[in-house]
C-alpha cells in the first residue's frame, strides 16, 4: 500500500537511467491532497534509457483526488503493460489527467477501469496530445470499463469491490499473478483492482428513489423514500438541492431511516410552493443499502406538498336490494365507494340486533334475513373513514315472509340413509333443540314425510 497526502508528489516514481524489468501487482496507490497539479500515484520519468527494459502494472488500484493517476513520459514502445488496473479520479481541478501517455504506444493497455468522479463526458486519458473521454475509452481501449467500481467506503479508504461492480470478473487472466493483496487467489478471469471478489455472490441490492413529499405536519422537512432499506450512513446536507418556487432552500440536516431519507428545511414550505428536490452521489458516505448498494445520482424531482391540504371525505355508494325474503341471504355492497384524495378507507357496519351478518368490516358483507310473518324493515349503519374524516350512511331494507300463502305442515315420519351413535332421525321431529341428526361419509341422505 503506497500513500501520500502532500501536495505535486508521487506515490511511486520509476527513475530515468539503466535498463529495467519488475512488475507490480496487487497494490493500492494513494493520494490524498486535493492541489496537485503534477503529483500523484505513479511516474515513469521521461527521456530515461528505457531500451530492453519492461514495466509491468497489473490489478492495482490506484485513487487519487486530483493531479494523475498514471503518467508514462518513457517515450519507448511496449515499455510498459497496464492491464486490470482501477484507476479511480475523484478530481476536479483543470489540471486533473486520470492517465496520461506521453506518446502512444508506450503503454500497452488493457482491461482496466477508467473511472472519474462527476456527471458528464469526463476527460479519462491522453495518448500522445489525444484525449480519451468516457464516450470514447472503450473505442481507444475496448475491453475498458468506465462505470463506478462501487467500493464498499471510500470515506474509510476501503477498496474491496461491492456485489454489483463491473469490475468483478472483468480482467484478464495473468498466469504469472497468483493472489491479490490479501492473498486472496485470483479467479479466472480475475476481478479488475487489487480484490479479488467472487462474481458468484449475491449482487448487491440497489436503492432506487420512488418519490418525496412534505406533509402537513412537519412542513419543515421533506422526506425522500427509497425501494429498499438503507444503511445508517449519512450523506453531507450538500449532496441534496432543494427548490422552492424555483429558488433555492437550504438543507440543514439530513436524517436516514429505513427506507427514508429525512431533509430538514432552513424554513418551512407553505401550500401551493412548488418543491423539487435533486441528489449528487457523493465521494464520501453515500446512500447505500446494508449489502453496498449505493443509490445513483438523480436530478430536480417534484414533491409532493401537502401543506394545508384541505381533505376531501368519501363518497359512499352502497348496492343492495331493498326488499329481502325472509330465510334468504342478502348483500351489501360498499365496494364503489371513493376517495377524491385517493386516501385508503375503511368501512365499518353496525347491523340490527339479532341479525346474523358475515363481518361488520371491509366493503362488502352478508346477513341472513330473518323469519317474519309479514313485512318487516331493518336499518344498517355503514361509516366509511378516510383517516381524516367520516362518511355515514344508513341502508333500509324490507323483509318479505316467504310464500305467505303456505300452512304450516307436520313431519309425521323421518327416515335417513345412516346416522352416528345416538344421533338418530327422529332426534328431528322430538321438538327438542338439543338433540339432532348426524351422519358420516358421502351420498348419505334423509327424507322427511309431511302431511297438513
Amino acid at each position: 500500500k503506497f500513500s501520500v497526502d502532500r501536495t505535486n508528489e508521487w506515490c511511486f516514481i520509476v527513475q530515468k537511467g539503466q535498463a529495467m524489468s519488475m512488475t507490480v501487482y496487487s497494490n493500492v496507490f494513494i493520494h490524498t491532497s486535493t492541489s496537485n497539479t503534477t503529483g500523484g500515484n505513479i511516474w515513469i520519468i521521461s527521456n530515461g534509457n528505457y531500451t530492453g527494459a519492461k514495466l509491468n502494472f497489473y490489478n492495482n488500484t490506484f485513487f487519487t483526488r486530483s493531479g494523475r493517476t498514471y503518467e508514462d513520459d518513457s517515450r519507448a514502445s511496449g515499455v510498459c503493460a497496464f492491464k486490470n488496473n482501477i484507476i479511480y479520479h475523484a478530481g476536479t481541478l483543470g489540471t486533473d489527467y486520470p492517465v496520461i501517455i506521453s506518446s502512444a504506444g508506450s503503454t500497452v493497455h488493457s482491461n482496466n477501469l477508467y473511472y472519474r468522479l462527476g456527471t458528464g463526458d469526463n476527460l479519462l486519458v491522453s495518448e500522445g496530445g489525444n484525449n480519451k473521454y468516457k464516450s470514447t475509452v472503450q473505442t481507444w481501449e475496448p475491453t475498458a470499463k468506465k462505470d463506478d467500481p462501487l467500493f464498499k467506503n471510500i470515506s474509510g479508504l476501503d477498496f474491496t469491490l461491492q456485489k454489483g461492480s463491473c469490475a468483478i470478473g472483468g480482467g484478464l487472466s495473468i498466469p504469472a499473478l497468483e493472489a491479490d493483496i490479501v492473498r486472496k487467489k485470483f479467479a479466472n478471469p480475475p476481478s479488475i483492482g487489487c480484490y479479488e471478489t467472487s462474481a458468484s455472490s449475491p449482487a448487491a441490492v440497489v436503492p432506487v428513489y420512488v418519490g418525496s413529499a412534505i406533509q402537513n405536519a412537519y412542513p419543515d422537512i421533506l422526506e425522500i423514500t427509497y425501494s429498499s432499506s438503507l444503511a445508517a450512513i449519512t450523506p453531507a446536507a450538500s449532496a441534496f438541492n432543494v427548490l422552492v418556487n424555483a429558488v433555492a432552500r437550504t438543507v440543514s440536516s439530513v436524517l436516514v431511516s429505513g427506507t427514508k431519507v429525512s431533509l430538514a428545511l432552513v424554513s418551512p414550505v407553505r401550500n401551493g410552493d412548488f418543491v423539487t428536490v435533486s441528489y449528487t452521489k457523493p465521494a464520501t458516505n453515500p446512500l447505500q443499502t446494508i449489502s453496498g448498494g449505493q443509490a445513483a445520482t438523480f436530478g430536480a424531482m417534484p414533491v409532493t406538498n401537502n401543506v394545508n391540504k384541505v381533505n376531501t371525505p368519501p363518497a359512499v355508494t352502497v348496492d343492495y336490494n331493498p326488499s329481502n325474503y325472509a330465510g334468504f341471504i342478502g348483500e351489501l355492497d360498499a365496494s364503489k365507494s371513493s376517495d377524491s384524495d385517493k386516501d385508503n378507507l375503511i368501512f365499518e357496519w353496525t347491523a340490527p340486533a339479532n341479525i346474523e351478518v358475515s363481518s361488520v368490516s371491509g366493503p362488502v358483507i352478508k346477513f341472513l334475513a330473518p323469519l317474519v310473518t309479514e313485512t318487516e324493515s331493518l336499518e344498517f349503519l355503514l361509516n366509511v373513514s378516510d383517516g381524516k374524516s367520516i362518511q355515514s350512511k344508513t341502508i333500509s331494507i324490507d323483509i318479505n315472509p316467504y310464500k305467505p300463502q303456505s300452512t304450516i305442515a307436520n313431519i309425521r315420519k323421518v327416515v335417513a340413509s345412516d346416522f352416528i351413535g345416538i344421533n338418530d332421525p327422529d332426534n328431528i321431529i322430538d321438538n327438542n333443540t338439543g338433540t339432532l341428526w348426524s351422519s358420516e361419509g358421502i351420498n348419505q341422505w334423509m327424507f322427511a314425510g309431511c302431511c297438513k
